[in-house]
């Protein structure tokens, strides 16, 4: 890709490196793996772009951070001030940031002077978008299908969150909406909760259990009224591509209680 070399690197302690493996050695790409002290020490490549929470790579390497999924830090009221703490350490560490979105944009500078131990780190900062919404706002919603459907996305690792969802899916399909339920790709690790949290469901008129594809296809968009969810990025794209609203349900919040109290005791 214009004169360009691309390797992927796969984290060996990554819960997608059975997938990601397959999916290289299918397509036939040049890969390595490796991670922690050992990508540390890869110099042979001047400039890596990562996803990973947190990495450290050699001090000869120039490194991209793009964020992982659209709501990762606009749900940061939703994580405990340590993970908080760590991620802005983590983003400290990459040469440059990928910036999703206008309003975003000072929240992150203002985490990343960190006190103003570095006053201006904006010159690292990229105005990059977000791609993925960028191909899915393509998408052509059709108009002719009716719009009957309430879409709910896993709230999982938040599985507390789980009988709240199940108490408004049985009150939906009682009022005959169809309600779609799809599981969160990126936590495969809990598809046991999910498979069993819909068991109940499944008998019932209505209710469609989208198991297997990563993404709505684009009937599903076409019959979507609303959209539920606690942290998924298409909460973020499903407004733009079919107009229509999204609900976020945000669970009780040990940070959130703290800055609560924080405001309360302030003059």
């Amino acid at each position: 890709m214009c004169g360009f070399k691309i390797i992927y690197i796969i984290a060996f302690s990554s819960r997608w490196f059975n997938g990601l493996k397959a999916k290289l050695d299918e397509s036939g790409e040049d890969y390595i793996v490796a991670e922690f002290e050992f990508l540390e020490a890869l110099d042979f490549f001047p400039f890596l772009i990562e996803q990973a929470d947190a990495i450290k790579v050699n001090s000869a390497v120039k490194s991209l951070k793009i964020f992982t999924s659209m709501e990762q830090l606009h749900n940061a009221l939703l994580l405990p001030r340590s993970y908080c703490e760590a991620q802005n350490l983590s983003f400290n560490w990459a040469s440059y940031i990928n910036i999703h979105f206008n309003s975003i944009y000072d929240k992150v500078l203002e985490r990343q002077k960190f006190y103003d131990i570095f006053p201006n780190p904006s010159p690292r900062f990229i105005k990059g978008g977000y791609p993925s919404i960028d191909k899915q706002s393509k998408m052509q919603v059709k108009h002719d299908i009716v719009r009957d459907t309430i879409v709910f996305i896993s709230s999982t690792p938040y599985t507390d969150l789980l009988q709240g969802f199940h108490n408004l899916i049985n009150m939906l399909l009682d009022e005959g909406f169809r309600v779609l339920f799809k599981p969160d790709p990126s936590h495969c690790e809990c598809k046991h909760l999910e498979d069993d949290f819909v068991r109940e469901l499944i008998g019932r008129e209505n209710f469609v259990y989208y198991e297997y594809e990563p993404r709505l296809n684009e009937e599903e968009f076409s019959r979507a009224i609303v959209f539920v969810s606690t942290l998924s990025s298409t909460a973020y794209s499903f407004p733009v591509i079919c107009r229509r609203p999204t609900i976020l349900l945000y669970p009780p919040s040990e940070y959130e209680k703290e800055l609560l109290r924080t405001q309360q005791t302030q003059p």
